[in-house]
């Protein structure tokens, strides 16, 4: 392994108290900082007309929206105040629930009758699935009642 020596330019008291050198383009900016005057920017060969950077205001009455620029004074936010209710399908949940703790019921009582037990039990497991399908926040979600009224 073989230590390279670093060696530094040297400074002198002359270089320090000497400007450092400007290109053309940084004193025409400088020059322009100093004297007020606006850089125009390069157009690359490019028409004022069709450049992204140049807005023309034209006559002055150009509105925010065909500007596209947002101005407060031409366009108020729309407040709005949005519902969500799951009422209905809350009590829909809670009546198929009361459902199936009477049809548990009467299959307690209908000890003797087959034939009884066999239809009570066929409604239980239709109440089960319906209930597997509507008892989460997704069908809660869906179908909800959405209101959106203006806040003013």
């Amino acid at each position: 392994m073989t230590i390279t020596p670093v060696t530094y330019p040297s400074v002198s008291a002359d270089s320090l108290s000497k400007p450092p050198a400007v290109t053309t383009d940084e004193a025409q900016k400088l020059k322009q900082k100093k004297t007020g005057e606006a850089q125009k920017p390069q157009s690359n060969g490019i028409p004022d007309h069709k450049r992204f950077d140049t807005y023309e205001k034209g006559d002055g009455k150009m509105s925010a929206s065909e500007s596209g620029i947002y101005h407060p004074s031409e366009e108020e936010p729309k407040i709005t105040q949005c519902t969500t209710n799951t009422h209905k399908v809350d009590a829909e949940i809670k009546k198929l629930k009361e459902e199936k703790k009477q049809i548990l019921q009467q299959l307690r009582k209908a000890d003797g009758d087959a034939e009884r037990q066999a239809e009570l039990e066929k409604r239980l497991a239709q109440l089960d699935a319906e209930l597997q399908v509507k008892d989460n926040d997704t069908y809660r979600k869906q179908h909800a009642t959405h209101t959106t009224q203006k806040a003013e």
